[in-house]
């Protein structure tokens, strides 16, 4: 009856530490990098989303170009030269998130089997909750680190909806100089 009692409790302890677990910030990122080796788009698309990653770099790139350009362009031809480099800039920038974070979940956690995966990514990822979220400081194998934001989607996952805008402001400012 002991051992039983012990069992049951062993269960319990285990199932709701995964039931937690799996909630978790980590563990979408860890499923992110999973769904990105196997190429599973489905995956990708519903942890990382290219689009809003696109949009918040697209929107730092117009006002870093509007600060610095301000001077040699009256308002209207400004806005003008914006808006024309508007679609190529769309596309380029959706396509570098998705390579920037394909690169950085590799480079970060390696091939990600099971559990070792799971294990490196909670090791090298840190997380600070707020009200909308969360900030997620992912450390590659150099230790640099990469700061993401998350929100929580419907069925306890976690998706990226920031990229390094630090790193990306960085990058800006050596593309408009």
């Amino acid at each position: 009856m002991r051992a039983l009692a012990v069992l049951l409790t062993l269960v319990v302890v285990l199932g709701a530490g995964g039931y937690y677990a799996t909630g978790t910030p980590q563990y979408s990122l860890y499923l992110l990098a999973r769904g990105l080796q196997d190429r599973d788009e489905t995956a990708v698309g519903a942890l990382f989303d290219t689009e809003g990653v696109a949009e918040d770099a697209a929107a730092l790139f117009l006002e870093r170009a509007r600060a610095r350009l301000r001077l040699q362009f009256d308002e209207a031809t400004l806005e003008a030269r914006l808006q024309e480099t508007k679609p190529e800039l769309d596309r380029l920038l959706r396509q570098g998130a998705r390579q920037g974070i394909q690169q950085l979940l590799a480079e970060a956690l390696g091939p990600v089997g099971f559990p070792s995966g799971l294990v490196i990514t909670w090791q090298r990822a840190t997380v600070a909750r707020d009200a909308e979220g969360a900030s997620v400081r992912v450390r590659d194998a150099a230790q640099r680190e990469v700061e993401l934001r998350m929100t929580p989607t419907p069925g306890r996952r976690w998706r990226v909806v920031v990229f390094d805008r630090d790193g990306v402001a960085r990058m800006l400012e050596t593309a408009l100089e």
